[in-house]
């Protein structure tokens, strides 16, 4: 989605979110004072969001899950071994307006705005403002609800995209939402459908598709098809390629699957999933009528290859063939949905991008560029989905900091040499993947970019008039993790 799923929800849950990952970092005591400048949100706010978490902790009344409160102190999250920390956050996430809503509409339940105030203890007023937020949330992808009957209206592929995605990214297999389709059943037909592809599936695999399953059949029992387009005969030839389709046929029969469309669909569905191409029987077969037929997403695969090697880098032979199968992946996926940040899983794979890899991201916004004007193919213009993946492309070539500007650092401390050497590789292990750091020796301080020191700040300020000083502890907190980090990408802007 645009957004994190939780965010699209609601920002009062977003907020409990942010705070309970906060304070479940380390086992100890954070003040309201330090949770309010690590959150940016005022004191009295933050200690109202506390409370609520506290109250729903104590409902959940999972005893290896405590919330302590101590005026001078603030809060201390107990999380004993074995406690279900992912069961807490669906419980947090599912007391919400906006998601019941979601459910009610998704499994065509929601009758009337009068009845769900009434069900959900909500006034009418709160009801409308909820749906009118969800519809917000639904028109980036082309979606819309339908007036009195609050249908949800718009392509069914987007539809069953946008239900794949929310589904997974608020459950994650924790549990089965879907009463009104047998569990088992579905089951049996993953791994039916497991076997006839021949995938070696882990259960976390097993379980996606099991919910992608489950989806289509509930939409299917509401009369929502998928139907049948044009190009996908270009991307498949499943009578002749598929040696396994019989099979495949009667998994979809069992389930009462028949419309060709369907079929068609979950393929290609599948083939948007890089657990696919790891078996390179499989990726012949998905390739030959690609390849033959010289489909959109072949040739834009192509077209990237050639463009990849002349603007960003040269793609090494022995890492070539990742990154066409994987480009292919992403391709097909944007010819297929429209405006999607994210995949089935949920997530982007790589979070702002833009912020911690300018340069690389401006070189990768004008390859995209590039390519749509030279093959005017739309997928190209799917920059939220397909920046993140081209990164993703880019750091199996050369580390993500690869065009980025180099940030100086210095490490000034009072501590035995052997103390310092480790301190310093904590700092740097941290940084390393998101930041081109250099650590310069001490004599080189006046070419720093930043001094991170454990003495007296306003004395490193007269010894050193240039550069950005940052105390730290000895012993490295998450706070001082996250002021290095803050000092570094405001170094790195400034620069």
């Amino acid at each position: 989605m645009k957004n994190d799923f939780y965010v699209a929800i609601d920002q009062s849950t977003t907020n409990s979110m942010r705070i309970l990952r906060m304070i479940s970092e380390e086992s100890r005591w954070y003040t309201v004072n330090e949770l309010s400048e690590r959150l940016e949100m005022n004191q009295r706010t933050v200690q109202r969001y506390l409370v609520d978490l506290l109250e729903k902790i104590e409902a959940y009344d999972d005893d290896k899950i405590q919330l302590q409160s101590a005026k001078n102190k603030g809060v201390l999250l107990e999380i004993a071994t074995g406690a279900d920390v992912v069961g807490f956050e669906l419980y947090l996430i599912e007391d919400n307006e906006t998601f019941e809503l979601m459910k009610a509409i998704f499994f065509e339940e929601f009758t009337s705005v009068k009845k769900f105030a009434m069900d959900h203890f909500l006034s009418e007023t709160t009801v409308r403002r909820t749906l009118k937020n969800f519809q917000g949330l639904l028109e980036p992808y082309g979606i819309t609800l339908k007036r009195e009957t609050y249908e949800l209206m718009g392509p069914e592929i987007q539809i069953r995209m946008f239900a794949y995605s929310a589904f997974w990214r608020v459950y994650r297999g924790a549990t089965w939402p879907f009463d009104v389709v047998d569990r088992e059943t579905v089951e049996d037909a993953t791994d039916r459908v497991s076997t006839s592809l021949r995938l070696n599936l882990t259960y976390v695999q097993r379980n996606q598709i099991a919910y992608i399953l489950a989806i289509n059949i509930i939409r299917i029992r509401k009369r929502h098809i998928v139907e049948m387009q044009p190009n996908w005969k270009n991307y498949l030839d499943l009578d002749n390629d598929y040696k396994s389709l019989v099979k495949m046929r009667a998994v979809f029969e069992s389930l009462n699957i028949q419309k060709e469309g369907e079929i068609y669909f979950f393929y290609l569905l599948m083939e948007t999933r890089p657990k696919l191409y790891e078996n390179s029987e499989l990726v012949r077969r998905i390739m030959a009528p690609h390849e033959q037929n010289e489909s959109d997403v072949y040739l834009a695969t192509q077209a990237l290859m050639q463009a990849f090697s002349e603007d960003i880098m040269e793609i090494p032979e022995k890492k070539y063939e990742t990154v066409f199968k994987n480009s292919f992946c992403a391709h097909l996926f944007c010819t297929l949905f429209k405006h999607f940040s994210v995949d089935i899983n949920g997530y982007q794979y790589l979070y702002r991008v833009e912020e911690y890899y300018p340069n690389l991201y401006q070189k990768l916004d004008d390859l995209l560029n590039r390519l749509y004007s030279e093959t005017g193919n739309a997928l190209f213009l799917e920059k939220d989905f397909l920046l993140t993946r081209y990164a993703l492309l880019f750091s199996s070539i050369k580390p993500l900091t690869h065009f980025e500007k180099q940030i100086q650092i210095v490490l000034d401390t009072d501590l035995p040499k052997l103390a310092e050497r480790n301190l310093r590789n904590q700092i740097y292990d941290t940084l390393k993947y998101r930041y081109k750091v250099h650590f310069l020796n001490k004599n080189s301080a006046p070419q720093a970019d930043v001094i991170l020191t454990t003495i007296s700040t306003p004395m490193m300020i007269e010894q050193y008039k240039q550069g950005k000083i940052l105390y730290i502890e000895a012993e490295l907190t998450s706070r001082d993790f996250s002021n290095i980090v803050n000092i570094v990408i405001e170094t790195m802007h400034s620069k």
